[in-house]
């Protein structure tokens, strides 16, 4: 059985408009999102064996954060720019083909990861939110023999479902 994580980053500041979208931070409630949901994930035993993370600044903060519960070391996480701005049949393609471990998680963006999770487990999502995690498991032994409607929903976690 192989568990995809999928992670929407946390909630980014739009503070200042001289930034580029992909320099963007996070706001003081992305910060503390990230670090519970850390926690919520820590403790259902959703740890990720391997990140793979958008290059976007709030992404990378997104997983950094995260991280300092998980606890992984640097070499189980990778930032890559096609994770940026990607849709569901790139991000179906990554996680095929990039994925090795039995849990993957990956950090990215919508409307692409929203899409992508509606078209694994043919379930409808009125909304993903900043923060929120999607765990989603297959039963098969290889990453290559996912596809669109081949995974369950397992959960479904949101920032404000824990406030």
């Amino acid at each position: 059985m192989l568990r995809l994580s999928l992670v929407r980053h946390a909630k980014s500041s739009w503070k200042n408009d001289l930034i580029s979208d992909h320099e963007r931070p996070l706001k003081t409630r992305g910060i503390n999102d990230s670090k519970m949901m850390a926690k919520v994930l820590l403790d259902r035993g959703f740890v990720p064996s391997f990140i793979y993370c958008s290059t976007a600044l709030r992404s990378q903060l997104t997983v950094q954060l995260m991280n300092e519960v998980f606890g992984l070391q640097g070499e189980h996480i990778r930032y890559d720019s096609m994770l940026y701005r990607a849709w569901a049949d790139n991000l179906l393609a990554y996680a095929k083909n990039e994925s090795k471990n039995e849990h993957t998680m990956i950090v990215a963006h919508n409307p692409g990861i929203h899409e992508l999770i509606e078209k694994l487990t043919d379930t409808h999502l009125e909304k993903f939110q900043t923060g929120a995690v999607a765990s989603i498991v297959f039963d098969c032994q290889h990453w290559s023999d996912i596809d669109y409607g081949t995974g369950k929903l397992d959960e479904y976690l949101y920032p404000r479902m824990f406030y």
